[in-house]
């Protein structure tokens, strides 16, 4: 593995490994305000890869990826988060908006987020597909808001379209290979077929455990490594990578799409608008297309096709990834070409 040469430089290796976060504690939410100082702007692993020879690519020609990934965390707006919706469209005189929520509890047409076909009509427009990650939890479960029977029809469609359907896990899943296991064969029961893509819940994770967990329920691919209060290179890499666990000095048959940029990290934490977003957002993509990578955006049903003006971010985010000749695509595709093309084989014996 082209990985082994970032080990002559301490600081790098353990950038990679996330080295700083394996004794955190078992909340399994690690945040950039707790980290050690670090330029996150700067994919510095992926820098010192490339100049050891480190040569990825991409189909027909294109310079870099743009993943696109959504989190299904609700299909309804659920209890009170209900009239509270309806209020504040009303206080914002967004009154169509209004009725749409409160149509929503009674018809699939009028909910906002049963926006699945919307969301793959808007992204063919840029002949871009995508990754929707779902969660797959029971009534008593911490987040219980959907029961993913309910969806059966819309993942099979999403599926058939050639989206991708995988797994969100829950809050404890992260470190429960059991609940895992659980969850997933729920999604696979609703779709029909096996997955293999995930992202925890909140980006819960713990290092290393949470991979050695996913490679044990066979997954092939995560996208939960990324900060929930700042958007950038959590271990500074702009590249999908294979993960190495330190305790088991082993490297892990899990692709790992670092996430780079989240709608509510812009929102929530940074405090910014969909306008005052664009630059930032603009100079994560542009960085990563100098150094040929694949950066992961998530943007969460709930955020598109808003009045706000999230919805209009993220296609402005597609309008500019097609024009920049950027390789628009799920997670499951990155998965298949990485490893596809062992771009992370160097013919060294390791």
């Amino acid at each position: 593995m082209i990985f082994d040469r970032l080990r002559t430089n301490s600081e790098l290796w353990n950038r990679y490994l996330n080295r700083a976060e394996y004794d955190s504690d078992q909340s399994g939410r690690s945040e950039f305000s707790s980290a050690p100082p670090f330029d996150i702007n700067t994919p510095a692993v992926s820098d010192k890869l490339l100049a050891s020879g480190f040569d990825p690519n991409y189909p027909n020609g294109k310079d870099f990826a743009i993943c696109l990934t959504h989190d299904i965390d609700a299909i309804n707006y659920p209890g009170l988060r209900w009239p509270y919706r309806i209020l504040k469209a009303f206080s914002k005189g967004q009154f169509r908006h209004a009725g749409k929520i409160a149509l929503s509890k009674f018809s699939h047409e009028q909910n906002p987020l049963w926006n699945f076909e919307n969301i793959m009509e808007l992204e063919k427009k840029y002949n871009a597909i995508s990754s929707f990650y779902f969660l797959a939890l029971v009534i008593g479960e911490e987040d219980f808001q959907f029961d993913i029977q309910d969806c059966k029809d819309v993942l099979i469609e999403i599926d058939r379209a050639g989206w991708e359907v995988g797994l969100h896990g829950g809050h404890t899943a992260f470190h429960d290979t059991d609940q895992l296991l659980r969850e997933k064969d729920r999604l696979e029961t609703a779709l029909g077929k096996s997955v293999t893509g995930y992202r925890n819940h909140y980006l819960k994770f713990s290092l290393p455990h949470s991979w050695q967990s996913l490679k044990s329920a066979r997954f092939e691919h995560d996208s939960t490594i990324g900060y929930p209060d700042m958007i950038g290179f959590r271990n500074g890499m702009c590249h999908p990578y294979y993960p190495y666990d330190d305790l088991k000095k082993e490297y892990l048959d899990i692709l790992e799409i670092p996430l780079v940029i989240m709608d509510a990290t812009l929102e929530y934490y940074l405090q910014l608008d969909p306008k005052s977003s664009w630059e930032r957002v603009k100079n994560l993509i542009d960085i990563t297309k100098e150094r040929r990578g694949a950066i992961s955006i998530l943007w969460h049903n709930n955020y598109l096709f808003d009045p706000i003006g999230w919805g209009e971010l993220y296609e402005r985010i597609l309008e500019y990834g097609q024009s920049q000749n950027g390789w628009l695509t799920s997670s499951a595709k990155i998965n298949s070409w990485y490893r596809e093309n062992n771009f992370f084989q160097t013919g060294d014996s390791d």
